[in-house]
């Protein structure tokens, strides 16, 4: 059903082989945290956008949006990082060529902050250092959606019955 559903980013269409960069990115990502926090995650993440992101509608065939109180979570339970984890792999060279199957946009370029995760403490001070407000605008205006964004990983395996989903 997913495969066939008309969004604007439609990865089950891509095939199995997104998957497997995917699993790279999330295992990337794990690595990130436990390089953070000096230990291992006890589950992989619930992925998030930091405050209103407007293509959540359409990027999913049942796109919704739903608040969480961060006061809920701990510093270890959610992290926050610019532009999206995909971004990990890009960095690492780790998608196939040629053809590569979802390559950075042309519009795409590393910065040292890209490979940086932040907690909810030290978000306003990472988006004042990297300008990361205009960098969500500049993505905007250039459509690209995987930039246009903060990310937030959430790392509590009970967040859906906390957030009562």
């Amino acid at each position: 059903m997913e495969k066939g559903a008309d969004t604007a980013f439609n990865r089950f269409a891509l095939g199995k082989d997104f998957f497997k960069i995917r699993r790279a990115a999330d295992d990337l990502l794990i690595e990130k945290y436990s390089e953070k926090f000096g230990f291992a995650p006890s589950t992989r993440p619930f992925y998030a956008v930091l405050g209103d992101f407007d293509r959540t509608s359409t990027m999913y065939r049942d796109g919704r949006s739903v608040r969480i109180d961060m006061s809920r979570l701990s510093r270890e339970q959610v992290t926050f990082m610019y532009p999206d984890h995909f971004a990990l792999v890009w960095n690492k060279g780790l998608f196939p060529a040629p053809p590569a199957l979802f390559p950075p946009p042309h519009s795409y370029s590393h910065e040292s902050f890209h490979d940086l995760i932040f907690t909810y403490d030290e978000l306003p001070e990472a988006v004042r250092a990297y300008s990361l407000d205009a960098c969500v605008a500049r993505a905007k205006q250039l459509n690209m959606w995987v930039s246009s964004y903060i990310e937030a990983h959430i790392w509590d395996p009970d967040i859906r019955n906390k957030i009562g989903t």
